[in-house]
């Protein structure tokens, strides 16, 4: 339990020179982070569309030459092949990483080596569990007025017990309850 205090109290720290002027920290926990904003899902749509273009030239050009008989000139294909398929990959896989987190009386911080990013409690439309095993994940939406009108995004504090994310899910519905009704 003392190693888990420690931990806590290192975290605490790390976040306090961030805290803005009447802003206190409510939970803090190190965890999984995941983002995806609607733009990263439009990058990532594209993405599918590119690497099946891709690959699908790759292979319709390396069959050519091999049922053409061109021998060792169609092994050149392979590498775009292989380049195809990373791109399919890398759409469909999910960026998590290590990450800080501490959720206040006014944002959720995190910290994931990239530097500070914050997401004021005010734009939170929603918060949800999502419990897969020993794990459980906490998601959460987002809504800004940007210059083009609302842009939408979301993230997560991953890995966590189920117990501790459910938590971790009251915490920030009602502190962010707490925050539009001071807004």
């Amino acid at each position: 339990m003392k190693r888990r205090d420690d931990t806590i109290r290192n975290i605490t720290v790390k976040f306090n020179r961030h805290l803005e002027v009447g802003e206190h920290i409510v939970w803090c926990g190190r965890a999984l982070a995941s983002t995806e904003s609607n733009g990263q899902k439009g990058a990532k749509a594209y993405t599918i569309f590119f690497a099946t273009i891709w690959t699908a030239f790759a292979l319709f050009w390396t069959f050519s030459v091999f049922t053409m008989g061109g021998g060792m000139m169609g092994f050149f294909g392979v590498p775009f092949i292989i380049i195809g398929i990373f791109l399919f990959i890398k759409a469909f896989t999910v960026t998590r990483s290590r990450a800080y987190f501490a959720v206040t009386n006014m944002r959720i911080l995190t910290d994931a080596g990239r530097g500070l990013e914050m997401e004021y409690l005010t734009n939170i439309t929603s918060v949800r569990t999502n419990e897969n095993g020993k794990k459980a994940d906490v998601f959460y939406s987002i809504e800004y007025q940007g210059e083009h009108g609302v842009i939408g995004a979301g993230g997560g504090i991953c890995g966590l017990d189920p117990e501790e994310a459910e938590n971790v899910r009251y915490i920030i519905e009602s502190e962010s309850a707490k925050a539009h009704m001071y807004s």
